[in-house]
């Protein structure tokens, strides 16, 4: 059930992005390991996939919102793993953040809201 509109889900992105990477440093744990460095580069890249994304807070518009789609699910599974992975320590922030994101794109709905033009 798609229920998150992509003009929330892009707003949600940019904080979430902006979150993961601030999250090593606000958790004090910023030693620039693994932990840090999957956090701050899922971060990153869920900020410019989203900067490209065909949705109303996209600025290119390049990907089309199920390719976006597709991205979360990447970033998602890579968050969840990424302890085990990298054998980091850190578990709870990156398995947290890995199923929110997984839960953001699984309810986001696959195409944008076109606006309506009426003509004069």
């Amino acid at each position: 059930m798609r229920v998150l509109p992509t003009r929330i889900h892009g707003l949600l992105d940019y904080l979430l992005g902006m979150m993961l990477m601030a999250l090593p440093w606000l958790l004090e744990f910023e030693r620039g390991g693994p932990e840090t460095i999957t956090l701050t580069a899922a971060g990153t890249a869920i900020i410019l996939y989203n900067m490209a994304t065909d949705h109303e807070l996209g600025l290119a518009r390049l990907i089309p919102v199920p390719l976006h789609l597709v991205f979360d699910v990447v970033v998602a599974t890579f968050l969840a793993a990424a302890p085990w992975m990298f054998r980091s320590g850190e578990i709870a922030p990156h398995l947290f953040f890995g199923v929110l994101v997984l839960g953001s794109a699984v309810l986001t709905h696959s195409t944008r809201k076109r606006a309506l033009h009426l003509a004069w």
